[in-house]
């Protein structure tokens, strides 16, 4: 590797572990200081319960995995920070109440790596 591209590299990262400690709180100011009352707790499980109902939540009970094909566009960074191409198809498929996923790229010279 150039000692440009290490360093661009260096830097790119050193920028991205400093930022995330940044965002640790994203609380509105009245949230903060008064917490959440027992009216906004139950106008907040009212709509996502509506929410839910609307999108068919009941449904998804009866899956046992869900597949989601998505179009990756990385724009930017360049080949600095993402090891695939700059437009990519990945199909996610995913086995319902677990932390199990499987990605698939369907597209590039990538096609086929999980």
């Amino acid at each position: 590797m150039k000692p440009l591209k290490r360093n661009t590299l260096s830097i790119v990262l050193i920028a991205v572990v400093f930022l995330n400690g940044c965002v640790s709180d994203l609380r509105t100011t009245s949230i903060k200081k008064k917490g959440i009352s027992a009216k906004m707790a139950k106008k907040g499980r009212a709509l996502l319960n509506k929410s839910a109902k609307a999108h068919g939540f009941d449904n998804w009970n009866k899956f046992e995995t869900t597949n989601v094909e998505i179009k990756h566009s990385f724009k930017g960074m360049g080949k600095f920070a993402v090891s695939l191409p700059q437009q990519v198809t990945v199909l996610y498929q995913c086995v319902n109440k677990t932390f199990d996923v499987k990605a698939t790229i369907l597209d590039s010279k990538k096609k086929g790596d999980i």
